[in-house]
């Protein structure tokens, strides 16, 4: 049993891996390294202030499932926790962007980088969002159901962001491709929680 658990774990991180390398590929042909840089900063960025939204709080639902205890109990705990922990994010990230560019004096290279970086605030809230019905799964020990829902963020983001970027519809819509690969697995998510719970 966790033989197979590892080797959907190690093959859902080599698709992953192949189809970012594949949408990666697409953006520097058709839309040049400057809109994959202007992504990679955004979402980067944001993403260093993204462990606010998990404090080990994952660790300790996927442990509180596993050892049985009562699942509404944990899953409302833990819903309400990472909902908080998902403001004091949002407050934290934008009061370091406001920090940044108006009591330090600085700002984005161009306004273009400031609203990817915004947009990528609404990215990594979803992704948090994401990944209470993973862990969620993991403590179940669904694995393949938390394997599934990364897979689905993860190529359907790859394949919006192929498709924007052939049509070169800009470096926003590449960021807003990463939302949309999240949104798509949490209705995923709320259809397998609801299906087969």
């Amino acid at each position: 049993m966790i033989s197979r658990q590892s080797a959907l774990v190690f093959v859902n991180n080599v698709l992953g891996a192949l189809v970012g390398y594949a949408a990666m590929f697409f953006i520097i042909r058709y839309m040049g390294k400057e809109a994959l840089g202007i992504v990679a900063f955004s979402i980067s960025f944001v993403g260093l202030f993204s462990f606010i939204t998990n404090l080990g709080f994952d660790n300790a639902h996927i442990k509180k499932i596993s050892d049985e205890k009562n699942l509404g109990k944990c899953n409302g705990t833990y819903i309400s926790i990472k909902i908080s922990l998902i403001a004091v994010f949002v407050f934290i990230v934008i009061f370091s962007i406001y920090f940044w560019k108006d009591i330090m004096g600085n700002g984005f290279e161009t306004k273009m980088h400031e609203q990817a970086v915004y947009l990528s605030i609404i990215y990594w809230c979803l992704f948090s969002i994401l990944y209470i019905f993973v862990s969620t799964f993991n403590g179940k020990r669904k694995i393949a159901r938390s394997q599934t829902l990364i897979f689905i963020n993860n190529f359907t983001r790859s394949l919006l962001t192929i498709i924007i970027a052939v049509l070169s519809l800009g470096v926003l819509a590449l960021v807003n491709a990463y939302i949309a690969g999240v949104l798509v697995a949490i209705l995923v998510a709320l259809y397998l929680s609801e299906k087969c719970p």
